[in-house]
């Protein structure tokens, strides 16, 4: 196998594993909750999957990895500790940072020759995705800031949903198999935990 194409692998295998751990401890807990080692797995594969983009050429991918990285160590900081309530505009910020990257990205950055030949509608798919993928944990940090604690809202599971539906298509048709594979997979674990937070929230609310 290409040592680039299985280190893309174990990366998405860390991705994977990640939400497996997060979907248990939901079960337990009977709800959405975001153990630390979620954390961890996802910093440590975002590395992996920021290299392997930027090797593969996509940019729109490459700058969401990177970005979400930044997110994934403010999550390691709030997890199982109170932390001040920064508010909407350290998120707002980044959200806007992460859309620019990705633009710069894909109007900078050399591209590769499968890549440069798909139409302008795959490459906004592209975009469009890249953008709603990284924004869903701009949402989970804002959100997380304001209760002062590391938690997954159902808004990022919607999010989640959404942007996976737009980046499979994408991943198909470049033959992006690590890509594939993962985003695959991870609807069975975002509606799972969209029905645990929605009977969360209906428990409380009565």
């Amino acid at each position: 196998m290409d040592p680039w194409k299985a280190f893309a692998f174990f990366g998405n295998a860390l991705f994977f594993s990640r939400f497996l751990i997060q979907w248990r401890a939901s079960e337990i807990a009977g709800k959405p909750v975001a153990p630390q080692i979620f954390w961890w797995l996802s910093l440590g594969a975002s590395i992996i999957f920021t290299v392997f983009m930027w090797h593969e050429g996509e940019q729109a991918l490459m700058f969401t990895f990177l970005a979400t990285t930044l997110i994934y160590v403010r999550n390691l900081f709030l997890t199982g500790k109170e932390s001040k309530t920064l508010g909407p505009i350290p998120a707002l910020i980044v959200a806007a940072g992460i859309v620019w990257l990705i633009f710069r990205g894909q109007q900078d950055a050399p591209l590769k020759p499968e890549t440069e030949a798909l139409s302008q509608a795959w490459k906004t798919v592209a975009f469009v995705g890249a953008v709603i993928w990284a924004s869903r944990f701009v949402l989970q940090w804002w959100l997380s800031e304001r209760r002062g604690v590391s938690h997954f809202p159902v808004s990022f599971w919607i999010v989640s949903m959404l942007g996976n539906a737009l980046l499979l298509p994408y991943a198909i048709k470049i033959e992006n198999w690590p890509v594939i594979l993962g985003m695959s997979f991870s609807p069975i674990v975002q509606v799972r935990n969209l029905v645990l937070a929605v009977r969360d929230r209906s428990s409380q609310n009565t």
